[in-house]
């Protein structure tokens, strides 16, 4: 390269630029930092960036020297240029590395499906993408309608006919809440696009192009066996809907997601219809939710930030989810009224619940990333960490059922204990497995993951070898902490160093002037790190015998994954069930912790015509204490 002190080969580079598809942000790991070419440094530039003082100038030396714009990043910049290009700009971004004089794909992310980015996208990437199929007659308002949800492995379909207003798909749209709408039609239609995107655009909802298609077998595969009749009816119409969106946000993935969707169709019975202007009028929410939460600041709070004191990401999906489809059924909402009438009795039971999901880490999220085959032993143990907490969850959900003399137990039997129950059960295979295959005594003491030794041979004669060497490493300890009087010294461990000795900043000068050791790091609150010349011979041994390790306990660990994914089919279950625990969770909270008691109200079947309500306030305007408020009586009906 020209202008840069680049040595990678520069026909690779321009091999993978001249292949790459629009809407594509491919990045360049070149070691300690990152790199972009061409039209996709300008991107970053201009619409992430937003300024050219980071373009650089290059050429490349091929067949013709080429002249292209480039951008190098450090790993803090990389992370936000990822971030903005999946769930603003909603590219797809591709990292490469360079591995035998060729750019392989090392990393790729979609929005909608962050993929091998998932730690950094975060939680913008937790809500489902739409395709929209436009029937282009004039006479025909009809509407068909596909939601893919990638966290909770769900699919969802519907058709309908819509007024000319679009006022059911924007009911549609409230009740899934997705991020991304793919626009599907026969033919331009310029009016009836004009009114769909200006739906999408009140509710904040990006709007896209894309024609590249998976063929149907694709499709097919990634349902359930049990689903595959459904799916086998479907019209033409919804049919091309999936495969856009399987092509969008599966792309390359979709043999990972074999047999994990399933199929649910989209309806409104038992459930009152919602427009843009009801959830605005009644401060439900705002339509440009993300799960990243509602601050509830000045001037934004609504009765989602009011009621939302949901500990997980899943619950608050679900809080916003149950106010964007208010359920109609009375047994149904009595049943969910017993249940937080249990929970606003039960201060202890409440609070001990709210403790164990404030640990647990998100189970959709897991299931996603155990699917994928780059996943790790570290998703295996954070999977069973969640699944060994299930028994306690049920013995306190078991308790809270005889609260208030069993009044409540059959709501909170049917919605809280069952499920969980169901779960434990279930996933009694998976954590055998788990206690079988992965050393969780050495987990507790040494913070690393790794599969019992007792597996294999090979594997137990590194571990016992390992063992005399650190043993051997604490009796350098010993002898050192006896020459300088410092029994305070520490034999610790870590990747960067290997074995090393830790001590307090003020023991240091027990130690100085002391030809034997040499210090490697000091820093104030963590004290001094340093070794001695004797743990150099043995450090270098570990790190070998360690390495024969982790190569020799590789193939145990994709055995141990692929039988992992066979066995968590219903982990999108549990956590739908432990998000319901959730929001009856905080809905019991808000109520048990306000400033003035909340009244439980009575239910009368859809369509008695009766609404009375006394003394009744807006649970917002309730919130600001700074301003006056009179109550008041609505009655209608008698």
């Amino acid at each position: 390269m020209g202008d840069s002190k680049d040595d990678f080969n520069d026909k690779a580079l321009l091999k993978v630029l001249a292949n790459k598809a629009n809407g594509c942000l491919a990045i360049f790991g070149r070691g300690d930092y990152y790199a972009v070419y061409d039209k996709d440094a300008l991107l970053v530039a201009t619409h992430i960036f937003k300024s050219d003082v980071c373009l650089k100038r290059l050429t490349l030396q091929a067949d013709n020297d080429y002249t292209m714009d480039y951008v190098t990043m450090n790993e803090g910049q990389f992370e936000k240029v990822v971030r903005e290009a999946i769930t603003l700009l909603r590219y797809r971004v591709v990292l490469y590395k360079y591995q035998d004089g060729e750019w392989t794909i090392e990393a790729k992310g979609t929005v909608g499906n962050a993929g091998d980015f998932e730690d950094i996208v975060g939680d913008a990437d937790k809500a489902s993408n739409f395709a929209v199929f436009l029937h282009s007659k004039l006479d025909d308002n009809r509407i068909t309608v596909c939601s893919w949800d990638i966290t909770q492995l769900r699919i969802v379909v519907t058709e309908f006919n819509d007024t000319t207003a679009f006022s059911n798909f924007e009911q549609c749209v409230i009740g899934l809440n997705p991020t991304n709408c793919l626009i599907l039609r026969d033919q331009l239609d310029t009016e009836k696009d004009k009114k769909l995107s200006n739906v999408l655009s009140n509710l904040n909802v990006a709007e896209s192009e894309h024609r590249s298609m998976a063929n149907w077998e694709q499709v097919c595969s990634v349902f359930k066996s049990d689903h595959l009749e459904k799916v086998n009816e479907f019209s033409r119409e919804t049919r091309e809907c999936m495969m856009n969106l399987c092509s969008f946000l599966l792309a390359d993935d979709i043999e990972q997601y074999e047999g994990k969707f399933s199929l649910t169709n989209y309806g409104t019975t038992g459930f009152m219809h919602l427009d843009a202007a009801a959830v605005n009028a009644l401060e439900l929410f705002r339509l440009n939710y993300n799960y990243s939460g509602e601050n509830g600041g000045a001037g934004s709070a609504t009765l989602y930030s009011v009621l939302n004191k949901c500990k997980t990401l899943p619950g608050q999906k679900l809080l916003r989810d149950w106010l964007a489809r208010p359920l109609t059924d009375v047994r149904q909402l009595e049943e969910r009224q017993d249940a937080i009438a249990a929970l606003i009795s039960a201060d202890e039971i409440r609070r001990l619940l709210g403790d164990v999901l404030t640990v647990l880490p998100d189970c959709s999220a897991l299931s996603k990333r155990l699917i994928r085959e780059t996943s790790t032993l570290l998703d295996l143990y954070r999977t069973f960490h969640v699944l060994t907490q299930l028994n306690r969850v049920c013995n306190l959900l078991m308790k809270l059922s005889e609260t208030e003399d069993g009044v409540y137990k059959n709501a909170v039997k049917e919605l809280l204990v069952e499920p969980i129950r169901f779960c434990e059960i279930y996933f009694e295979n998976f954590t055998s497995l788990v206690e079988n295959t992965i050393d969780l005594d050495y987990y507790k003491k040494k913070n690393e993951l790794r599969v019992l030794p007792s597996l294999s041979s090979e594997l137990q004669q590194s571990a016992t070898d390992m063992d005399a060497i650190e043993a051997d490493c604490e009796k350098i300890r010993k002898k050192l902490a006896a020459k300088t009087e410092v029994d305070g010294i520490k034999l610790e461990r870590n990747s960067k160093f290997g074995f090393y000795f830790r001590m307090t900043s003020k023991d240091e000068k027990s130690i100085r002037n002391n030809g034997e050791i040499i210090i490697l790091d000091s820093k104030k609150g963590s004290g001094i790190s340093f070794t001695v010349k004797g743990l150099e011979p043995l450090n270098a041994r570990y790190q070998e015998i360690h390495g024969d390790f982790k190569k020799d306990q590789e193939k145990l660990t994709k055995s141990v994954l692929k039988t992992s994914r066979e066995l968590i089919e219903y982990l999108p279950f549990l956590s739908s069930s432990l998000s319901t625990m959730d929001v009856l969770i905080s809905l019991a909270e808000v109520s048990a912790t306000a400033s003035r008691s909340y009244v439980r109200p009575k239910l009368l079947p859809l369509g008695s015509g009766v609404l009375n309500l006394k003394q009744c306030r807006h649970a917002v305007i309730e919130q600001k204490s700074e301003e006056q408020f009179i109550p008041n009586d609505v009655v209608f009906g008698s």
